[in-house]
């Protein structure tokens, strides 16, 4: 790795000074000790496609759908470092043929350098090809520097490239690549690379289309009430912080980009949730109204659920036009309904963690301003029911009239993975439902444990009740 830290000093002091061929000539001799010198050991946090890293820290990332960057600047200075990371794609015939498609569309075509590069092979990595190329080109009246370095083996093609203008990211640039590692070829999937559409296994909710394209799968359906088309896009993978709530953060509008919160008059947002499903994946969704960040009139709302697939996060990105303010409540949920319809069918091809078995030993309830329903679960295999419903009308100036009916059944239960099937002993009827455990975030930023019970009902549609621990 000493060869790394003299070639980027080289390179750093040659871009703040004019061009000479010469310059570029030496560097190249220099430059591939890049490749010979990234580790192989797995001590990195931070998965992308082939690639295993550190995130420098304190870089702003941005993340798009083949391709996850890391930027700094100094705007006293004029000076800046870019480390993009590119995901694997069908490769050419050869890794000189494979490194010049590369070039052209990343460096010639991206940043419009004209400059050939001076490139070199390096030792093969893990079981790669590796060639790396470097040029010097104009840029704002400065000089900076490309370096692309392009990974091949078995038709695939996976790149980075560094630009910058100036040495003092040096030390940033050094420790990235010593933390640099590959994965072998025969790894790339959804569990420790770029997961691709494919992967995705699931069962579109009733009434919706399904049109795939080449990087999205478009879910579409027109709610027959009220006239309003909704649609739920499938997109590829993106990298994934280790941490939902982060990913969130980072994704929601970088998916609906152009878009800004609207505080609704009627729902606190953003409205989170998040849980594990039976089959084992862990995910978070979140509700928001957003309006278009040059059009205040133009109102959308918008759902985002991100899955967690190893080192990676599917995304599913709901929306819908808001023609009224007064159709948020039925409409939020209606989308809220399809991606829990979603959620009961998902799994991915290449990422199947353990399933996780739920209990529901114990009192749960759920509650609204006039109704109440409790049920109280035990380990021998019956339960006990109460319910009951209060109406309210207006009997003079001082005094309201109110009219409470309540209920009570027992009977028996039996649940599958996350199937709960009950049997009343009063009515003689069977319920089917499918559960999940997750987590609504309050307010205040804490979050309260729930268990839904999701339906299909006789009419064909679908639903869930929200219960929750009753701690009397």
């Amino acid at each position: 790795m000493t060869m790394v830290i003299l070639f980027l000093h080289e390179l750093l002091n040659i871009c703040d000074i004019v061009f000479f061929t010469i310059q570029i000539i030496k560097m190249k001799y220099i430059f591939f000790t890049i490749i010979s010198g990234i580790s192989l050991n797995a001590y990195c946090q931070t998965t992308f496609d082939v690639f295993n890293y550190t995130e420098p820290k304190e870089w702003k990332k941005e993340i798009k759908s083949s391709m996850v960057s890391y930027t700094i600047t100094d705007a006293k200075k004029g000076s800046y470092c870019i480390i993009s990371l590119y995901a694997n794609t069908s490769g050419k015939e050869t890794l000189q043929a494979s490194f010049d498609n590369e070039w052209q569309e990343l460096v010639a075509t991206n940043l419009g350098v004209t400059i050939k590069p001076q490139c070199s092979k390096g030792k093969n990595l893990n079981d790669w090809e590796t060639m790396t190329g470097v040029a010097l080109f104009e840029f704002n009246g400065g000089n900076s520097a490309a370096i692309l370095s392009t990974y091949t083996n078995t038709g695939k093609a996976a790149s980075i490239l560094i630009v910058f203008n100036n040495q003092a990211y040096q030390p940033d640039v050094d420790s990235f690549l010593k933390k640099l590692s590959l994965n072998k070829p025969g790894a790339i999937s959804a569990s420790n690379g770029k997961g691709t559409l494919s992967d995705y296994e699931f069962t579109p909710p009733p009434g919706f289309s399904k049109v795939v394209k080449a990087n999205e799968i478009v879910l579409s359906a027109v709610l027959t009430d009220q006239h309003v088309p909704m649609i739920i896009s499938v997109l590829p993978m993106q990298p994934s912080s280790g941490n939902l709530e982060t990913d969130m953060n980072t994704l929601f509008f970088s998916v609906f980009k152009g878009w800004n919160n609207y505080n609704h008059w009627s729902a606190p947002f953003p409205v989170t949730y998040k849980g594990t499903t039976t089959n084992g994946y862990n995910y978070i969704i979140e509700h928001r109204d957003i309006q278009q960040t040059d059009n205040s009139e133009s109102l959308l709302s918008a759902t985002l659920l991100l899955v967690q697939v190893n080192n990676q996060v599917a995304i599913f990105a709901g929306s819908y036009k808001q023609k009224s303010a007064a159709l948020w409540s039925n409409l939020v949920e209606h989308l809220r309904d399809q991606y829990i319809y979603l959620l009961h069918s998902l799994s991915f091809k290449n990422y199947k963690p353990d399933p996780v078995p739920i209990s529901i030993i114990g009192k749960w309830a759920a509650k609204s301003s006039s109704t109440g329903s409790f049920y109280e679960f035990y380990s021998n295999g019956t339960f006990s029911w109460s319910g009951g419903t209060s109406f309210k009308t207006r009997y003079d100036d001082n005094y309201d009239k109110v009219t409470i009916t309540t209920r009570a059944n027992d009977g028996k239960w039996s649940l599958k993975g996350n199937e709960l099937t009950i049997y009343y002993n009063t009515t003689k009827k069977t319920s089917q439902y499918k559960l999940r455990l997750y987590y609504d975030k309050n307010l205040d930023g804490t979050w309260m444990k729930r268990l839904g019970w999701f339906s299909i009902y006789e009419t064909g549609g679908f639903g869930e009740l929200a219960f929750f621990p009753d701690k009397d």
